[in-house]
């Protein structure tokens, strides 16, 4: 009987030991004369719901006392009958017995209807038990569960009334999904209990949205099922529905939330016009804190990175704070500032000096604070999202997530993150070669503020001239300030490539944004240039362009007058 039959329909009952005696049973306006609670109830259900065939569990005092007229009386009724035989009466504690062979004797995939009405007290909690393992695990449907009110009356011509227990197992099957909400955030279990309609629809949304870490989706679906909430209760057709609804209507609410800017994008306000403001940082906040608190650190790490972001762009007032162009600069800036604090000097034995030490003394305390913050939420954030395929061993344990959740129980209390870097406007990046005209064009068709010249110790005669001649004609209103890396031998002085890089750091960190000009001097002069700018985007995070010049003269013109302009041409 252990095969999977599909959707057949059995009626479980059980026996006590007492002789069978006639009672007039009812259900509904309905009633009928049995020996057996199992039988009147096979009788009385409508035959849309009745059973197939019954299944008895018998205890060997059970089957002495009733298993002779249980026969008769269902092959008088037509319908067929089986028995499972349970230990005596003798046994102390028959329930991991009884459960493990009624589960094995019930046919997977099938309808199972439940009479707990006779057989032994404690049988009616493991008919429970039982109910709630083949539902969940065992693909059974529970189409009913009934139990016979015996004590209503002595008298056997009094109709005893069958009592619908079903609404019970569909409580705690409720009382289930609910727990699974609260652990994971998922609903879905919850729209399984739910009748197809809009609300099922809303619930199932909000849960996609949560479990996938989309707080501004899953503010709009709650906000959505929160108001519908007002008009239809979430939780109908069972014992304690109105304190369940309650349950669950707490439990979202948290979840609501789309203030929308005053002067929407158009008639029909959407995502793009919710408001940054602050109830929206704590409302996403409430995420992240019940991301940790499920253990769902992919989640929590995920969007705490991007509330950081928020957080920022919310102080800069900035109102599209949705927009990628919009987002990256802020990125762009944190992830300048943790290069910048965490980057130990390779050449230090000891490494007790960082490799950015100049920018990093000039950074604030709070400034370094911010920049171990961003390094260690995106760091376990990327771990994270690699999902363990690389050499080291992941531990849920580990230093940094420890210090990252302390770090964000205190995140009310963060302080401001002022303003670090850039400050010094537009920086080109220029090397000179034999010909100042390169540097000349560069500056003319750039209109730095500063400029990093690549320059050898020939060469670096010429930029004075160079700069003076490019800010007469740009007609700069205030002085161009220089600062010269001068290599001693342009042609083969790798080694001098990373001490250059480093001195010019503080200039590459301060620059609101860099030009680059990728034409002049020798071959090594070029990869300097492509240091410094590979440096300043990759590490810094700088806006960087770069470009070439083109002077169509032959050689010989450009050195007898190198103070012509040159084509620029920008490089994607």
């Amino acid at each position: 009987m252990t095969e999977t039959v599909n959707r057949r329909h059995v009626l479980l009952a059980n026996m006590g030991a007492a002789p069978p005696r006639l009672t007039t049973y009812q259900l509904g306006d309905n009633d009928c004369h049995s020996h057996f609670s199992a039988l009147a109830l096979w009788k009385l259900l409508p035959e849309r719901h009745r059973p197939q065939e019954i299944l008895y569990l018998l205890t060997p005092e059970a089957a002495a006392a009733s298993k002779e007229q249980i026969i008769a009386d269902t092959t008088q009724a037509g319908v067929p009958v089986q028995f499972i035989d349970l230990p005596g009466n003798d046994v102390p504690d028959d329930s991991r017995i009884f459960l493990e062979k009624v589960a094995e004797n019930i046919p997977k995939g099938c309808r199972l209807t439940l009479d707990v009405t006779q057989g032994l007290r404690h049988h009616a909690f493991l008919f429970y038990a039982l109910a709630l393992y083949l539902g969940e695990f065992r693909d059974v449907e529970i189409a009913g569960a009934w139990y016979c009110r015996f004590e209503i009356s002595r008298h056997d011509s009094v109709p005893r009334p069958f009592i619908d227990l079903k609404p019970v197992l569909d409580l705690a099957r409720w009382f289930h999904a609910l727990a699974v909400f609260r652990e994971t955030g998922s609903l879905r279990e919850i729209a399984r209990r739910m009748p197809e309609g809009d609300l099922r629809d809303l619930i199932e949304q909000l849960s996609l949205f949560f479990v996938n870490g989309m707080p501004i989706e899953a503010g709009d679906a709650a906000s959505r099922l929160v108001e519908a909430a007002d008009k239809q209760q979430l939780v109908t057709d069972i014992p304690l529905a109105e304190q369940l609804h309650e349950v669950l209507l707490h439990e979202i609410q948290p979840m609501a939330g789309r203030t929308f800017d005053s002067q929407p994008k158009s008639s029909q306000p959407g995502k793009r016009d919710i408001a940054l403001t602050e109830e929206e940082l704590r409302r996403q906040a409430r995420f992240i804190e019940r991301y940790f608190q499920t253990g769902q650190l992919n989640l929590a790490f995920g969007l705490l990175r991007e509330w950081i972001v928020n957080r920022l762009a919310n102080r800069s007032g900035e109102s599209e704070w949705l927009d990628r162009q919009n987002r990256e600069p802020i990125e762009h800036q944190l992830g300048g500032l943790g290069e910048v604090v965490k980057a130990r000097d390779p050449t230090d034995p000891k490494k007790k000096r960082y490799r950015h030490q100049a920018i990093r003394d000039s950074l604030t305390d709070d400034q370094k604070e911010w920049g171990k913050r961003w390094n260690r939420v995106a760091d376990i954030r990327n771990t994270l999202q690699h999902h363990g395929m690389k050499p080291a061993v992941f531990e849920p344990h580990r230093g940094d997530i420890n210090s990252a959740r302390k770090d964000w129980e205190q995140h009310a209390s963060w302080p401001e993150l002022s303003r670090f870097g850039g400050g010094h406007g537009k920086l080109l990046i220029c090397p000179i070669g034999l010909t100042p005209g390169v540097l000349f064009s560069a500056i003319t068709q750039t209109t730095p503020d500063r400029v990093l010249v690549v320059c050898s110790e020939q060469s670096a005669s010429a930029i004075d001239e160079a700069i003076e001649k490019a800010a007469s004609l740009a007609k700069h209103d205030h002085p161009i300030d220089v600062q010269r890396l001068q290599m001693q031998d342009i042609h083969r002085g790798v080694g001098e490539i990373e001490g250059l890089v480093n001195s010019a750091a503080l200039w590459l960190f301060d620059a609101d944004e860099i030009v680059a000009c990728l034409t002049g001097g020798t071959t090594l002069m070029g990869v300097l240039v492509s240091r410094l700018v590979a440096r300043a985007s990759r590490e810094y995070q700088r806006p960087v362009r770069e470009f070439v010049l083109i002077d169509h003269r032959s050689p010989e013109e450009q050195r007898n007058d190198p103070w012509q302009q040159g084509e620029i041409h920008p490089l994607e």
